[in-house]
């Protein structure tokens, strides 16, 4: 049964990932410079914060990602803020909603950038909070990761992004990406979250000893 279900999310991040190239191929036109956008690696996404009061969780996400230009032709980018690259992120889960919110990434850059052909490539990390949610591990569910740039951005070009897709199964994650086709899995591992109630209550076990020795030593 557990093989049936990770061939079967295999197939399923495969049928993603080809779909997502006939959309995007649809982005491109033919008096514009075409600009590819493509990560290439990414780690499992990592708990760094949760807050108990904004009913939110706080993740770090590594990720290796390269800008292709593979035409003949530079092109200007103008942009409003740096940096001027973003993680964008989809999310479909079997039962929770939750509202996702792409941080902005390090590694700042100028604010245009002349891009000539060839490409550039980029190692840094991302975060992003989920909310409602307190937990210190994600849900489980299907991800869609891909390197996008800001909406106030000017110039001649057309977008292409690959995308990277992550499954999260009770028992594995499994990560893909466009660039390559391969699939890589990881053991899921569960961590606790750990809550304010639940460090009241075992703050409270040294105190209440020291009571129950106290009441015997009246006693």
């Amino acid at each position: 049964m557990l093989n049936y279900l990770i061939n079967k999310t295999k197939i399923t991040l495969l049928l993603l990932a080809f779909i997502s190239m006939i959309t995007t191929s649809g982005f491109c036109q033919a008096d514009t410079t075409i600009i590819i956008s493509k990560i290439v690696n990414m780690e499992v996404p990592e708990n760094i914060e949760f807050s108990q009061a904004f009913e939110e969780s706080t993740f770090i996400i590594y990720v290796d990602y390269q800008i292709e230009n593979p035409t003949n032709d530079s092109v200007l980018i103008s942009c409003c803020s740096t940096p001027i690259y973003r993680l964008k992120i989809d999310v479909l889960l079997a039962e929770e909603e939750l509202n996702i919110t792409s941080l902005i990434g390090e590694n700042p850059i100028d604010f245009s950038i002349n891009f000539e052909p060839g490409f550039i490539s980029v190692n840094t990390s991302f975060r992003f909070v989920l909310k409602p949610y307190i937990k210190t591990y994600l849900p489980e569910g299907n991800y869609t990761f891909w390197i996008d740039l800001l909406e106030c951005c000017t110039g001649n070009f057309s977008l292409i992004p690959l995308k990277s897709f992550m499954n999260i199964t009770e028992e594995e994650i499994f990560i893909s990406h466009e660039t390559d086709g391969g699939i890589h899995t990881f053991d899921r591992i569960t961590v606790r979250d750990t809550s304010f109630y639940l460090i009241a209550m075992i703050l409270s076990i040294p105190i209440l000893s020291i009571f129950s020795k106290r009441k015997k030593n009246k006693i």
